[in-house]
């Protein structure tokens, strides 16, 4: 018996099923718990999987070149230690079995990865989109291979130009906003200019803030819809199997329960309901759409 035995992983499960390449998941968890670990397993699963020909195939994408360097290496120091000792932690046994079932792979393929690491194609964003576009040059329109942007301020400024030009477009909406800079700003277009290209720059603060207010409203509404459609559904599935008496004697003890509880309890909703939901969708006690319909809401919505 091992003087201090591994403790046993409580997520165990989860991390095998994340395993299954036929699925996607989305993995949340704190700094050190693995995630690493799994992201390299589930590539060298990919990897090994018979329908994969050319590791080319497998893609891996990370936001920062860190993070890519470091996974690039962790992929090649478990493929490099195959044959060696047999680890003893759980989670660095099943990286081994990947990793010797990925070189047993490259053996008979002959991909020769440790040979030629740049196979491996885990790559940061950019580097992605960068490959991607030098390699249909004719498709993307460019005149000449595309770089990546180091220095923003000259896009920025372009975008500041065209901006001020749209004073003189067709579409009259931006044309008036533009107008109403110019005015408080007495007509100075290079002040204009420079404050656009400060917002651009600081895009990230400001960009979920424009046109918040009319995407809540669309995005409620929405799910209004998707609520009051699914309780037609129950409405007329309960209809079918009550009778008239029984739904009667329901909404009896519904109305006492929401009569007789504090107002900020849920169940409050009930204080005078006469029929099932589903039918309409009105703001509630607490001023929410919950998509109930009640006697003392239709008699409010009637009185002139």
């Amino acid at each position: 018996m091992p003087d201090n035995p591994q403790p046993p992983i409580v997520d165990a499960v989860v991390r095998t099923r994340v395993l299954d390449p036929t699925k996607s998941f989305i993995v949340q968890a704190p700094a050190g718990s693995g995630k690493t670990e799994l992201l390299m397993q589930r590539y060298l699963t990919l990897l090994g999987q018979p329908d994969v020909t050319e590791p080319e195939a497998v893609l891996a994408i990370t936001f920062t070149k860190k993070a890519a360097t470091e996974m690039r290496n962790r992929v090649l120091q478990a493929l490099e230690e195959v044959g060696g000792p047999e680890p003893t932690e759980e989670q660095k046994k099943a990286t081994r079995a990947l990793a010797t079932s990925v070189i047993q792979r490259d053996s008979h393929i002959g991909w020769n990865l440790l040979a030629n690491p740049s196979r491996l194609h885990i790559r940061t964003v950019d580097s992605f989109c960068d490959s991607v576009a030098r390699q249909t040059p004719l498709a993307g329109g460019f005149g000449r291979l595309p770089e990546v942007a180091v220095d923003f301020e000259p896009l920025y400024s372009e975008a500041a130009r065209r901006t001020v030009l749209m004073l003189g477009g067709e579409e009259m909406e931006v044309a008036t906003a533009v107008e109403k800079i110019l005015t408080n700003l007495d007509n100075d277009l290079s002040g204009v200019r420079k404050l656009v290209v400060q917002l651009l720059g600081k895009r990230e603060q400001w960009l979920r803030i424009i046109g918040q207010g009319n995407e809540r409203a669309r995005l409620e509404q929405s799910l209004q819809r998707a609520i009051t459609y699914e309780l037609s559904i129950l409405r007329r599935a309960v209809q079918q199997r009550l009778s008239a008496a029984h739904l009667t004697e329901i909404f009896l003890f519904a109305r006492f329960a929401g009569e007789n509880v504090d107002g900020e309890s849920e169940i409050a909703m009930l204080n005078g309901i006469a029929d099932l939901p589903g039918l309409m969708s009105m703001p509630c006690r607490s001023g929410r759409h919950c998509g109930r319909s009640c006697s003392r809401q239709k008699a409010h919505s009637a009185r002139p």
